[in-house]
């Protein structure tokens, strides 16, 4: 669940509802450059301290958030439509931002870049127009260097049988009232092998909706979700797989993980590095993992 800062509505939040308690701590949507870092900062700490929002690192009392642009035009790439602001990514980065969940949008969308279903760094200076545009895969013994990493969820050219007929759609991970999720788009999303490079095991299926949007909610909150989530999990042990349901936070941690070499049950990481509520200072090891990198940022 995300929320956009420009629309920031306290009392339309049941703060103590478990789903609210559980999803929204984790992003915040919007054009956050095209504030400056001054809004975005109080926005933020707002979340933190007056409604328990947000995560930390072991160490630091600065809350951290993965964010999601919600006009896709992340860092001023959609040919300055949506936002205008080419140093967005920069302005994320010194606020706490660890992760990017934006893209994708689609193949024809100005803001999609050419690398798609991937887990990565920036390619080019955080202050450059789109510096997503390109970057360093990341992988197993080698600590995530650059926050925010950018997070894809699949994109992928459907080629679904409708009525006897075959019909190509083009799979960019959204759930909306007419491409509800499925088995059938479940495994066209595994086979975008969305991984941390070294760690094929470990796959990584990030999703998006527009779940408030009335045309969508039967698909997000009614039967189809309710089927689907059936099959998924009744399914799972016949297709040889172990689900694991995790929030924005939970799934940056255990990519985190996967870049320093953990290995086992990814669900066991899910509070490797960000933590829900301020911690205490925990010694570093002194080899170069995400956990130290990203307290320097």
């Amino acid at each position: 669940m995300t929320h956009p800062g420009e629309q920031f509505y306290p009392e339309g939040v049941h703060w103590d509802d478990p789903i609210a308690r559980g999803t929204l701590p984790d992003l915040l949507s919007s054009a956050a450059g095209a504030y400056g870092a001054r809004p975005v900062i109080e926005f933020r700490d707002r979340l933190a301290e007056e409604h328990g929002c947000l995560s930390y690192g072991a160490g630091s009392d600065r809350p951290r958030y993965a964010f999601v642009h919600g006009n896709f035009a992340l860092a001023n790439s959609n040919q300055g439509q949506a936002c205008g602001v080419d140093g967005e990514m920069q302005i994320l980065s010194e606020t706490g931002c660890y992760a990017d969940m934006t893209l994708p949008t689609a193949p024809f969308h100005w803001a999609q870049t050419g690398k798609v279903n991937s887990i990565y760094e920036c390619g080019f200076p955080l202050t450059e127009r789109a510096p997503h545009r390109a970057g360093r895969d990341l992988r197993t013994g080698r600590a995530a260097e650059i926050f925010p990493i950018i997070v894809q969820g699949p994109l992928m050219l459907d080629f679904a049988v409708q009525n006897r007929k075959r019909r190509l759609r083009i799979d960019n991970s959204a759930l909306t009232g007419p491409y509800p999720a499925s088995l059938h788009r479940f495994a066209n999303w595994k086979r975008a092998a969305i991984t941390v490079e070294g760690r094929p095991d470990w796959l990584f299926i990030k999703l998006h909706c527009h779940g408030m949007d009335p045309r969508h909610e039967n698909v997000m909150l009614g039967a189809p979700m309710r089927q689907f989530l059936r099959e998924l999990v009744d399914g799972a042990e016949e297709r040889g797989e172990t689900l694991h349901f995790v929030s924005a936070r939970e799934m940056v941690n255990i990519i985190l993980a996967a870049c320093d070499g953990r290995e086992g049950n990814p669900g066991d990481y899910r509070d490797y590095i960000l933590k829900r509520g301020r911690t205490q200072v925990a010694r570093l090891q002194p080899q170069r993992t995400s956990e130290a990198v990203l307290k320097e940022q």
